[in-house]
């Protein structure tokens, strides 16, 4: 489930608004606005914590070290990264270590431009 923060209710130009989607890959229908992940809780929504610079880090703590990327599959998993561009990196890591190259800027780099 997904959470989308809009811009401000229509009558009220200082009261942001927000609503729920269990749309596909944080896609919600229709609306602009920022894409939060949330799970519900009873009756509240409750959006999910988001730490881009936590998700950076183990992104570089896999290129740092690729054992990392072990360690890291056992808590995670490409969909609980918040930004789509790590979310796409760390899915690209998976393929390099499941091919047995290692994962590197080069590496990483040119399976990105070569699988788009």
């Amino acid at each position: 489930m997904y959470l989308r923060i809009l811009s401000a209710h229509p009558e009220c130009s200082d009261s942001p608004t927000a609503e729920a989607s269990h749309g596909v890959s944080g896609q919600a229908n229709g609306a602009r606005g920022a894409i939060i992940p949330a799970w519900e809780h009873g009756d509240f929504l409750l959006a999910l914590p988001q730490n881009a610079e936590a998700e950076r880090s183990v992104l570089g703590a896999i290129l740092v070290n690729n054992q990392a990327l072990y360690a890291a599959r056992e808590k995670l998993q490409p969909d609980d990264f918040c930004d789509e561009r790590h979310k796409r990196l760390f899915k690209y890591m998976i393929a390099l270590n499941a091919s047995g190259t290692g994962i590197d800027l080069i590496t990483l780099t040119d399976s990105l431009r070569t699988c788009r």
